[in-house]
């Protein structure tokens, strides 16, 4: 058995800077990760199934009852616990704050739904998406997936793609370069492991080789992909059936990223207001007067996805496409000169 990169992802350019070594009260993990976590079902303690950005695999718990983060790397063996504040007002109302040795991280929850955080679970400091706790069907993969894959290896390039999942279990693939031209197209046949449904095996057609990945779903909305160790991760969200419109996708969406946060505002009207927070320095209410609809002249055109063109740093002016979950997550790809294709995540918690 072989692991593989080529199923999905979400990078993000920016890389939080802190290692986790001290930073966690290390502590023992005992519990049955197929029980919900406090026994009875209580929505105030949530578990999630969640893929960090180098390719780990983590359980993560969120505790209101005791302001606490728990979390059990299943990769590297690493646990602990750490406390969190529930910010109540301004850029980041809705978030739960970590402080750190002085540093202030972030995780942001659509309860129980899905994460994003930069909390350092492991001894790197990768983005970190995941998913509440569920046992899935085949049905739950059936769809079209659009997904951004994160390399954590600096000289490998980050890539877009297109993954259709049938219910007889075949799946097609199209991988795509930033301009949207084709790299690599592929189709075979998925299974999943009989004990744990989490767990998938995809066979390329014409091969003799069996590929393992760890999947962990929000049916319909979004899928979080891990192809192993130091081999990076992926974010894939439903393509729905129908094209979204501008006011349904309205709302204001929160993000994180290496050294600051910020926030997405989608108008009804088509106006995107954009506030952002990087290294001590605030930049607020930036306007976007192209935010529209992605039509067949741009990279990619789905039912799900969005466009717009940053002006705010002119060298050079930075094409910016959204993939769309409307009223609870955005996913923003854009091209770096000098770092390739990046992306940032942001979700709706303010609701």
């Amino acid at each position: 058995m072989k692991t593989k990169n080529d199923l999905f992802f979400n990078g993000v350019g920016f890389g939080l800077i802190c290692l986790f070594g001290m930073f966690f009260l290390i502590a023992s993990c005992d519990k049955d990760d197929n029980k919900e976590p406090n026994g009875n079902g209580d929505k105030s303690v949530r578990q999630y199934d969640a893929a960090a950005g180098i390719g780990d695999i983590v359980t993560i718990i969120v505790d209101d009852n005791n302001n606490t983060i728990s979390f059990n790397n299943k990769t590297t063996g690493e646990s602990g616990v750490v406390n969190f504040i529930r910010i109540t007002t301004g850029l980041m109302k809705g978030a739960l704050k970590v402080d750190i040795n002085n540093e202030e991280y972030y995780l942001l929850e659509i309860p129980g739904q899905m994460i994003v955080t930069y909390l350092p679970f492991n001894s790197t400091d990768e983005f970190v998406v995941g998913v509440v706790k569920s046992n899935y069907t085949i049905g739950d993969h059936v769809g079209t997936w659009l997904f951004f894959n994160y390399e954590p290896d600096p000289n490998d390039n980050n890539y877009w793609g297109k993954a259709g999942m049938t219910a007889n279990g075949r799946f097609d693939l199209e991988l795509w370069d930033f301009s949207g031209q084709t790299f690599h197209t592929e189709t075979g046949s998925f299974f999943m492991n009989q004990d744990d449904p989490s767990i998938i095996y995809s066979v390329p057609d014409g091969s003799n080789d069996t590929i393992q990945e760890t999947i962990y779903i929000l049916p319909d909305k979004l899928r979080v992909y891990d192809s192993g160790p130091q081999v990076g991760i992926g974010v894939g969200f439903a393509e729905p059936d129908q094209a979204l419109s501008i006011p349904e996708v309205a709302g204001t969406y929160v993000a994180i990223w290496n050294g600051g946060y910020g926030s997405f505002t989608i108008e009804p009207n088509g106006k995107l207001i954009a506030t952002f927070y990087q290294d001590g320095t605030l930049y607020p209410d930036i306007e976007y007067n192209d935010f529209r609809r992605t039509n067949s002249a741009d990279a990619i055109h789905f039912n799900n996805t969005f466009f717009f063109t940053d002006h705010i740093n002119p060298n050079p002016i930075q094409d910016v496409y959204l993939f769309m979950l409307p009223g609870e997550a955005l996913f923003a790809v854009y091209h770096d000169p000098d770092k390739g294709m990046l992306s940032t995540m942001a979700l709706r918690i303010d609701k």
